[in-house]
């Protein structure tokens, strides 16, 4: 996979955004998504839609303490941009 260029634009566009959980989940999904509509060869679109079956919530945050769950209770936005990209080269790399 040369480059993610859904990914390069949302990395310049979202630079210093934060996302409540349900907010990263769902741009998680639909960046995935793009990058695998964007894909321009057959493994590219393979890799890309192995993450997409293999996204978990873990790739954004291992922890689950009852702090994380009085943040996302009141819809605290703490999820950066970064982590959100990080979440999905992650994934990509496991899925290869």
């Amino acid at each position: 996979m040369k480059s993610l260029k859904v990914i390069d634009e949302f990395r310049v566009e979202a630079k210093e955004a934060l996302f409540t959980k349900q907010q990263a989940v769902a741009i998680t999904l639909r960046l995935l998504q793009a990058e695998l509509a964007a894909a321009e060869d057959a493994q590219d679109r393979e890799t890309l839609s192995k993450a997409l079956q293999n996204i978990t919530f873990s790739y954004l945050d291992a922890t689950a303490t009852p702090i994380d769950e009085m943040l996302d209770q009141v819809g605290v936005a703490r999820f950066t941009s970064e982590q959100i990209i990080t979440a999905i080269q992650n994934v990509i790399f496991d899925v290869k």
